[in-house]
């Protein structure tokens, strides 16, 4: 049974014992679907069905009644995937990509090749000889890019071959840079495309190979009569020795038949099974034989997805096809093989990731040649323009600026999250787009009004898209977290500003509690290593400067007061979370008491460590002192006793009447104190 749906993962039960489990209605509703599925068969719901109905598909089922539902609930039955009848150049010059396309340049709907100020996009166009009037003036949708044949970087790119490297954080625009090359290769320079998409999914590894295989095969039928069949056209390109592992490239066996074939030797990340090798070397030879009559670009995609863990069967096959590939790319460089271009797009999610992307060989290639492509999020400008051409506005005063400020602080420049944004917002209502000219178009908020009178979309639940790749890989990315570092940033995100490692361990592992400096020091890893990973940034002692000298006496009241509790915790390192994303989704996996909880035990910390200080040393300094009985003091005051006064001496502080010495002095001017002190 699969649903879709919010629900609660995490550590459950006491000291004595604990589990990790998924609690929610999703998954009360997923155990109910499961037991009425068929054996090996799947069921999905509603929800999963709406957001997968594009790339799966499905048979539609007769609504069931289950435990605890009054309603009756639709359910359907995935089939396979959607798989593309075609993968490359079809032979009326048709352009069949094997993901969904999205550049308008090659049939999609989004204009982000059309950006005028997207650096990224006009380093391409260079390596590519596009014209420079093309990079001020928007391209048109279906129209193919001028080339400058003069071109010094087209020059010993394309026309000799080389390497482009396309790499970058996920949603940064990877994926659409490379259609925009693949396009412009194909329109303007006559290449054959051809494909090999890698995917961080288990059972993939051999995807890549045989999307290859099927590409090129599709660009040797415009050379050769070919068998409509790919197994057969298959058997008839490649030599006879590989004829035996055409049947585990499942050419024609849909995705999830319970009769595909798998290779069956065990291997482990660091050995790749001979089976896989033979099949790279199958695919590889057949676009040395397409590169040997006509150029090529072959574009060669990895893909994660929200994965966090990487999946190195994969990825060591996918880099053995790369390097492989590398190596006729070098062929064609000599003159033996027409022009050739390798299109390289690879995720890189941290600075180590980069570090060891340079090991590889087709990488240092690159690298040495300037054909490196880095995506990186977009700036302001290019954001606003991006925004103005998905919005279907000509003029940047038709955009509220509200409605700029929270797509600009929430998508932090990714265009894919620019995209999801603004597809939600029009969804639920808070955005409409007015007017059908286009100088008169224009959008209008739809959300309440702040105390101030002015709209604001602080209100709008993002938590709820989980079907959108910017919440959906928020969650992963905090669910891949440790225990502690999970509770650091749920934490963090109750902080408007900076604080520090006290600040945390006040509602975590208070040291008033009875907690160890070995505790803190916990906090303060987990903080650095959220630190390393960009999700915390370090916040400078700049940020918690406060003017005291200025404004009303109330107000500069309230600003001593800010003082005194800042540099109470000053001598700590301070972290904050930057992100607004992360913030709200960390917000939506805690309660409001809970988050009421942090704020008042970190205050209370702090109230504790700024008067603590005072009073203790108040303590030390009375302890040190010398401590004499109040009785000590006054000894001399004491009746001296008389001859044949069994008794002993009286004390004046028991009230007995004191025995004057002489008529004309008191006792306690004979002890040399004032009249009455006692």
């Amino acid at each position: 049974g699969v649903t879709t749906g919010r629900s609660f993962c995490g550590v459950v039960g006491s000291d004595t014992r604990q589990e990790y489990t998924c609690l929610g209605d999703t998954v009360n509703l997923s155990a109910r679907l499961m037991a009425s599925s068929k054996k090996n068969g799947i069921l999905v719901d509603q929800v999963t069905y709406n957001a997968t109905e594009e790339d799966i598909e499905y048979e539609v089922l007769d609504p069931i009644k289950v435990k605890g539902k009054t309603a009756y609930i639709e359910i359907f039955k995935p089939i396979g995937l959607k798989k593309p009848t075609t993968i490359g150049l079809t032979l009326d010059n048709a352009l069949c990509l094997p993901w969904q396309t999205r550049c308008t340049i090659a049939g999609g709907k989004d204009p982000i090749d059309r950006l005028s100020t997207w650096e990224q996009l006009h380093k391409c166009q260079a390596l590519l000889g596009v014209r420079e009037e093309v990079l001020l003036a928007p391209l048109q949708p279906g129209c193919p890019p001028r080339v400058d044949p003069a071109a010094n970087a087209s020059k010993d790119l394309v026309s000799k071959g080389g390497v482009l490297l396309i790499c970058g954080q996920p949603g940064m625009g990877k994926d659409e840079l490379s259609e925009y090359v693949t396009q412009v290769c194909h329109d303007s320079h006559g290449m054959v495309p051809v494909f090999g998409s890698g995917r961080a999914r288990p059972g993939q590894e051999l995807n890549p190979i045989r999307e290859l295989c099927l590409s090129a095969l599709e660009g040797l039928r415009h050379t050769e009569l070919l068998p409509t069949d790919p197994s057969q056209a298959l058997k008839k390109m490649v030599d006879p020795a590989y004829h035996s592992l055409i049947p585990l490239l499942e050419v024609d066996v849909q995705v999830g038949d319970a009769e595909s074939k798998s290779v069956s030797t065990p291997y482990t990340e660091d050995q790749i099974p001979d089976e896989y090798m033979r099949l790279i070397s199958m695919a590889v030879s057949m676009v040395q034989r397409l590169a040997s009559k006509r150029g090529t670009v072959v574009v060669c995609r990895y893909d994660t997805g929200t994965n966090r863990l990487p999946i190195r069967a994969v990825e060591a096959v996918y880099w053995a096809m790369a390097e492989a590939l590398s190596e006729v790319m070098q062929r064609s460089r000599s003159g033996s093989l027409k022009p050739m271009v390798l299109v390289l797009v690879v995720p890189v999610s941290n600075p180590d990731e980069r570090v060891s992307l340079s090991a590889r060989e087709s990488v240092r290639f690159a690298e040495q040649h300037g054909w490196v492509v880095e995506t990186t999020p977009m700036s302001i400008k290019t954001c606003q323009e991006y925004m103005l051409l998905r919005l279907g506005l000509t003029m940047p005063k038709n955009l509220p600026k509200v409605l700029q400020n929270y797509v600009a602080a929430l998508a932090e420049g990714n265009p894919c999250y620019i995209r999801e944004i603004l597809d939600e917002l029009k969804n639920v209502g808070a955005i409409e787009i007015i007017g059908t000219a286009d100088k008169s178009r224009r959008v209008e908020l739809r959300s309440r009004e702040h105390k101030d009178g002015k709209q604001t979309l602080e209100e709008i639940n993002i938590a709820s898209w989980v079907h959108t790749s910017m919440v959906g890989g928020s969650m992963s990315l905090l669910e891949s977290l440790d225990p502690q570092e999970a509770a650091v940033v749920k934490m963090a995100a109750v902080f408007a500003g900076p604080f520090s490692v006290p600040d945390l361990s006040a509602s975590y592992s208070s040291v008033w509690g009875g907690a160890l400096r070995v505790d803190l020091l916990r906090l303060f890893k987990a903080c650095n290593h959220l630190k390393e990973r960009g999700i915390l940034e370090e916040a400078p002692v700049d940020e918690f400067t406060v003017q005291a000298d200025s404004g009303t006496a109330n107000e500069v009241k309230k600003k001593e007061t800010l003082k005194a509790f800042v540099g109470c915790v000053m001598d700590f390192p301070h972290f904050k979370l930057p992100s607004l994303l992360l913030r709200k989704m960390a917000e939506s996996m805690t309660l409001d008491q809970q988050r009421l909880a942090v704020k008042r035990q970190a205050l209370v910390n702090r109230v504790i460590t700024k008067d603590l200080a005072a009073r203790m040393e108040k303590l030390s300094r009375t302890r040190a002192s010398q401590h004499i009985p109040y009785y000590y003091l006054h000894m001399d005051d004491v009746a001296k006793p008389t001859r044949g006064n069994s008794a002993g001496s009286v004390l004046i502080a028991k009230g007995a009447a004191p025995a004057k010495t002489s008529e004309a002095q008191s006792p306690a001017a004979a002890a040399g104190q004032p009249e009455g002190q006692l």
